[in-house]
């Protein structure tokens, strides 16, 4: 097949330039190797021809032309089209299919082949062509492959090209494979590779007597990704709460890798970590670095630690000039660190020193301007110095007639606190 161009050429009037050279160039002034020059018709127009072989052999199988005429006997002057056409090959992509059977999983880090087959009319579209492979999850040994293998069946030409994949991590790996225009693609489902890596935990680090929590093994490959079906054995290595059982000796993982049981607690208590209970899988083994490679639990009716934390300023309502109030939070954890709910705290508060400085109430004994004695209510406040000894003493009016209420400190609820006082929550 060929592409058909044409090129129209008009003077700055607007006007057809007839009987002019024309030839098709690339984006270099190269002219079009194969393709002959044309004259410009009446209407200045000039035809031309692109060979699909042509467009097929060029890189990435498209073809840049511009139209280049030539003005004058000699040909010495000529102007260039101001716009380009790309030509393209176009390969129907059922010419171009997997032939490899890639709809059983395969397990990661070990080669999965993948091939690939195209069909054409001749054998000039295969000879010195490359598929290009590429994939979203692990590596492949070869990215541009060479067609080989070209032969003739029943009158149409075949070509293969074939590459292995190495999967990444456990998923679906998507290959695609490109021949010229055409992309087709291949989806591989990868499993995980042997168990690696072991991580034992708990859903409760602290438990009462005879109650349960779960035990929970999680396995993972080498790349991290979780292991199904994996046989994981439980064993209790320690437990000083008398009649402490764990619900199954064995268990197998699931899709997310993990592998549960039930321990439940003996009737006694224990001290921390009285309970010790260990996982294995095939030859998994605990990350490094890690805390402890077995699961540690312990047996009370009481909570571990209780820790108290205070915002260090002091801070003021809004608005209000004789407020102020200062935050506590109290925690209460287990042996783990894991918070501990639904636990009743007491908090004591013990006043045991104010703010420095002081006010009195005192009257004030004054003349006026005629000699007629009068006192007034007035707030006195003393500085002193390190020593105890009043330095300065400073004055104001007070508000009313009646003797000032002593200062008090008070809880959330607006009551008067005593030095000693104590919140339940």
């Amino acid at each position: 097949s060929k592409a058909k161009i044409k090129v129209l050429a008009k003077d700055a009037t607007g006007g057809s330039i007839v009987g002019a050279k024309v030839k098709l160039v690339d984006v270099s002034g190269n002219p079009i190797s194969g393709v002959s020059e044309a004259i410009t018709s009446s209407i200045g127009e000039a035809t031309f021809e692109v060979p699909f072989e042509l467009i097929n052999k060029s890189p990435s199988q498209k073809l840049i032309v511009l139209g280049q005429i030539y003005i004058g006997s000699d040909n010495s002057i000529f102007q260039r089209s101001s716009s380009s056409i790309t030509l393209t090959a176009l390969t129907k992509n059922n010419d171009f299919v997997a032939t490899s059977n890639n709809s059983t999983p395969a397990e990661i880090g070990k080669p999965i082949p993948l091939s690939v087959t195209i069909k054409t009319d001749s054998r000039a579209k295969l000879e010195g062509q490359f598929v290009s492979f590429a994939t979203s999850n692990g590596d492949l040994e070869e990215e541009k492959v060479l067609v080989s293998s070209i032969r003739l069946e029943n009158g149409i030409w075949v070509g293969s090209a074939s590459t292995n994949l190495i999967g990444g991590v456990a998923g679906i790996a998507t290959v695609s494979a490109q021949f010229g225009n055409s992309v087709i693609y291949i989806n591989q489902q990868l499993n995980p590779g042997a168990p690696s890596v072991i991580t034992l935990q708990s859903e409760s680090a602290v438990l009462t007597p005879e109650s349960s929590t779960k035990v929970i093994a999680l396995v993972k490959d080498a790349k991290g990704s979780p292991v199904p079906n994996a046989k994981v054995a439980f064993k209790v290595e320690q437990d000083t709460s008398s009649t402490g059982k764990l619900s199954a000796p064995t268990a197998v993982t699931d899709q997310t890798g993990r592998a549960t049981i039930i321990y439940t607690a003996g009737a006694a208590q224990t001290l921390g970590n009285g309970v010790v209970i260990n996982a294995t899988a095939s030859s998994a083994n605990y990350p490094m670095p890690v805390y402890s490679d077995k699961l540690k639990l312990t047996v009370s009716t009481q909570s571990a630690y209780i820790t108290l934390s205070q915002n260090k300023d002091i801070l003021k309502i809004a608005g209000q000039e004789t407020y102020y109030f200062k935050q506590f939070s109290a925690s209460v954890v287990d042996t783990s660190g894991n918070p501990v709910t639904n636990q009743k705290v007491s908090v004591s508060l013990a006043l045991n020193k104010f703010m420095k400085g002081e006010f009195v109430w005192v009257r004030e004994f004054y003349y006026n301007d005629v000699f007629a004695l009068s006192y007034r209510f007035v707030w006195a406040r003393a500085e002193k110095d390190i020593n105890g000894n009043i330095t300065q003493t400073y004055y104001k009016d007070c508000p009313s007639n009646e003797f000032a209420n002593p200062i008090a400190i008070l809880s959330s609820d607006n009551k008067v606190l005593d030095t000693i006082q104590t919140l339940s929550s």
